[in-house]
């Protein structure tokens, strides 16, 4: 393979030098090198303007330029090339200032042979591509760096910047001059527990998560300590927005949130607090209120937090067609999703309620924006509660404070309202079934007492007579044994089955119930059951005085006690069994315990077997239908355990 030829353009006044330099690189034999002589810098600047070189070798006194004059005007011509410096023994000083602003080398006239010529000739062109290179990867760095979708800065110890990318400064401005407390901060002074601070002490990186409230965003940042080419301590710093997915984890927990408290509850007061407090919990809003369109048009306020007693009578008595308010446009759906402060699924938000009101005229203004307004409200939130296409209340969040209620959170606040309606359909429906059930459990109780009647009142009555005539009949017979033995065995037959239908009827219709009331029924019911089978049952009732039950409440839990009873005495196998009726606002409770073989529970959703556990689930629709609770803890060998409760509607 033919070696490279190295062009050189020497640059030299002195025709003796010249050919000295020319003999000495033929002589050296190392490597092919041509020569392109010139005396003058005007005639080399033209052949660096129109032909290629690989090396200049520059005499810097030429008779028309002198010292670094020349080598400034060369390499300005064409930085890209590598030069040696040729300098007499006194112009060194000269050689080394070349040096620094940009020559590869340089060598003194009279102490240079062809070896150190040739290898001068060779590291001068290394040189210039190593550094050639080293440029092309600091301008792809910087290029990087200048494109990063993140902050990235370089800070001295003493908080001086010493370079921002593109990214930063398009976030904060100019930073030339100044400190980084200064530029991101606006502070005067340097943050308490600055972490930069630390990874210099440390000398180890650092990560943390930094919320800029002024510019609403929030950043990952990743503190690194570095060092400039001579050792100097920087900083090095990385902020990654990190504001979308902070709004998504927020949006998803708080959906999260929502549909949680939307399942939880079985009860329309709970439900709308635990919203609100959710509300303004999300929004950070001072006021919040939650409304309920009523059947007959009115809109009142069901909840409400923050707001003036004042302000919410005012608006409950709105009905839906009461005017032309911005908070009945909502509930009514009279919105237009072009104007800035409706969105498109109906809902009206105000971050500047002062600044809307300053550009509305009188008429659409309304008196509603004025109120919120009046009130000092300048973040206001309006939202629909839906269900598909039907709109069912208002959710209202407002505060003093501007900027509260951005085009996120009001987005995230209709997905809670659409929750919000699913969850109050629910419960409308689980109310109608509860009253259904109740009238059915109602007619089922008046069906009882009316075959408990006809049992006492006819068939026991009657069945008393037919034991009376067998009686005298017998005694009529009394000279004919057998048949009055067979007479006596009837009897008795009648007598049993007279005691069947009478403890049916009470069974249908328990007296003590009614002529003692709740605890006393309960109280023969366990003495009752101890006596028959031997169970040891400790009954206690507390608070019962002060409640007043109406019979559907009271012959409910009679049953429940009565069919749990019957459990234990059937199936448990126990010994003792505890049993404990209190009152205590706003529930009623009652807890029935034994200590006997127990079981598996149920699990929820799986069906039971035909025949099995049905007085448990028996017992659970009674207490379904007094809008209760019913808790079952048992395992095998270990007792069972069942805990009601139930609302008690009125307090004493």
């Amino acid at each position: 393979m033919t070696p490279k030829t190295t062009r050189i353009l020497l640059v030299e006044d002195n025709p003796g030098d010249a050919r000295l330099i020319r003999e000495m690189l033929a002589e050296s034999g190392e490597e092919s090198f041509t020569i392109d002589w010139v005396s003058q810098l005007s005639q080399g600047l033209e052949k660096l303007a129109r032909e290629n070189f690989d090396v200049v070798l520059l005499d810097l006194g030429l008779p028309d330029s002198q010292g670094l004059e020349t080598f400034s005007r060369a390499y300005a011509r064409q930085p890209r090339l590598p030069f040696v410096v040729l300098t007499g023994l006194a112009d060194e000083a000269l050689g080394l200032s070349a040096l620094r602003q940009g020559a590869q080398d340089y060598l003194i006239k009279g102490r240079v042979d062809g070896r150190l010529l040739c290898r001068a000739i060779r590291y001068a062109i290394e040189r210039k591509q190593i550094q050639d290179a080293l440029k092309a990867e600091k301008e792809r760095l910087f290029f990087l760096l200048e494109s990063l979708p993140a902050g990235v800065t370089l800070k001295a110890p003493d908080y001086s910047i010493r370079y921002a990318n593109r990214f930063f400064r398009d976030i904060f401005g100019p930073w030339e001059g100044k400190r980084c407390f200064e530029v991101i901060f606006g502070a005067k002074e340097s943050c308490e527990d600055c972490p930069s601070v630390k990874v210099l002490k440390t000398n180890q990186p650092l990560q943390e998560e930094r919320t800029l409230p002024d510019r609403d965003r929030t950043y990952q940042v990743y503190i690194y300590p570095f060092h400039d080419t001579e050792g100097f301590p920087l900083v090095l710093s990385l902020a990654i927005d990190i504001t979308a997915r902070k709004q998504l984890e927020e949006s998803l927990e708080a959906s999260r949130r929502f549909l949680e408290i939307s399942h939880r509850h079985s009860a329309l007061t709970p439900l709308l607090e635990d919203f609100m407090a959710e509300i303004k919990r999300f929004t950070g809003c001072a006021a919040v209120g939650i409304r309920i369109m009523e059947d007959r048009g009115d809109i009142p306020f069901r909840v409400f937090s923050g707001l003036d007693l004042p302000a919410c009578d005012l608006k409950s008595s709105w009905g839906a067609e009461s005017g032309h308010f911005m908070c009945l446009k909502v509930i009514q759906g009279r919105v237009d999703p072009r104007m800035p402060f409706f969105t498109e699924s109906g809902s009206f938000y105000s971050n500047h309620t002062s600044g809307l009101l300053a550009t509305m005229s009188p008429t659409e203004k309304g008196k509603t924006c004025s109120l919120c307004n009046e009130f000092g409200f300048e973040s206001v939130a309006l939202v629909p509660v839906r269900l598909g296409p039907r709109i069912m209340g208002l959710l209202q969040a407002a505060d003093p404070r501007q900027n509260l209620v951005t085009a996120r959170k009001v987005e995230d606040l209709e997905r809670a309202a659409v929750y919000l309606g699913t969850a109050l359909e629910k419960l409308k429906a689980q109310e109608s079934i509860h009253v259904l059930s109740q009238e059915l459990l109602r007619a089922q109780e008046h069906e009882r007492q009316r075959i408990s009647r006809e049992l006492h009142d006819s068939i026991a009555q009657e069945l008393a007579a037919l034991k009376i005539t067998m009686e005298n009949l017998r005694a009529e017979l009394s000279e004919r044994p057998e048949l009055s033995q067979k007479l006596w065995q009837v009897s008795e037959k009648l007598q049993g089955t007279l005691n069947s239908v009478r403890n049916l009827s009470y069974i249908l219709r328990p007296p003590d119930l009614e002529h003692l009331g709740l605890v006393q029924a309960i109280r023969r019911r366990c003495e009752e059951v101890a006596a028959r089978t031997g169970l040891q049952i400790d009954f206690r009732a507390a608070g019962m005085e002060a409640v007043t039950l109406d019979y559907d409440t009271a012959i409910n839990l009679y049953r429940i006690v009565r069919e749990g009873l019957t459990n234990v005495e059937r199936h448990a196998r126990a010994a003792k069994a505890n049993i404990r009726l209190v009152a205590s606002f706003p529930k009623i409770i009652l807890r029935l315990e034994d200590d006997g073989q127990g079981f598996e529970a149920i699990e929820p959703g799986v069906p039971t077997a035909p025949g099995k556990r049905m007085g448990l689930l028996g017992m659970k629709e009674r207490v379904a239908l007094l809008g209760g609770q019913m808790n079952i803890e048992t395992q095998p060998n270990k007792g069972t355990k069942i805990t009601v409760e139930i609302p008690w509607l009125r307090k004493p």
